[in-house]
């Protein structure tokens, strides 16, 4: 099953090995199936990815790029500027994943779209949270938005639609009735 661009599954916490493995864990319990799994050379993954899937299901790879360095004391603006991709490295960790579909480009253009469209992950901004239950609403309502809300140019639909999961595009006016706000107290008075 793809994915359809649905984000399955995300954490907010530490870059660390218990984030990680929980992060892991709860993909694992929502895709069923043989899959496919390419992930950045971060090594907790390269250890919890095949404690969490089957290694009959599991093609597993790992993608390693090299940067090149963009600092030139004349020209200061390139500080910020893209970094070039040097090299990139694959590296088959399990399964036979296809070498022409690993990648991970796609959680890389999905991180670009939460910058742009989140305003608390955008680099060098004062809209960060200040509270980590504010991060967290933040990226709830984002997460909700992106796979049942927000319209793809590429499948002119959205992934809850795009997967089958829903007949219809849900609005914002929509999203406040969800039943997962019911528990939550107000955030103003």
């Amino acid at each position: 099953m793809a994915t359809k661009k649905k984000i399955l599954s995300y954490r907010v916490g530490a870059r660390d090995l218990a984030t990680c493995n929980s992060f892991v864990g709860d993909v694992a319990y929502r895709v069923r199936g043989k899959v496919d799994i390419f992930t950045d050379n971060y090594s907790p993954y390269i250890a919890v990815v095949p404690r969490h899937f089957h290694h009959t299901l599991l093609n597993f790879a790992t993608i390693e790029k090299e940067y090149a360095t963009a600092s030139d004391p004349k020209r200061p603006e390139v500080r910020y500027a893209p970094a070039k991709v040097k090299s990139v490295i694959k590296r088959v960790v399990t399964g036979d994943p296809d070498p022409d579909f690993m990648t991970t480009s796609h959680v890389e253009k999905l991180n670009q779209t939460l910058r742009t469209t989140c305003k608390r992950y955008a680099r060098l901004t004062n809209a960060h949270s200040k509270a980590i239950d504010f991060h967290r609403w933040a990226l709830a309502i984002h997460v909700v938005f992106y796979n049942w809300a927000r319209r793809h140019e590429t499948m002119k639909m959205t992934p809850a639609q795009a997967s089958g999961i829903s007949e219809c595009r849900l609005t914002v006016k929509d999203m406040l009735y969800l039943d997962m706000w019911e528990a939550e107290e107000p955030l103003v008075a």
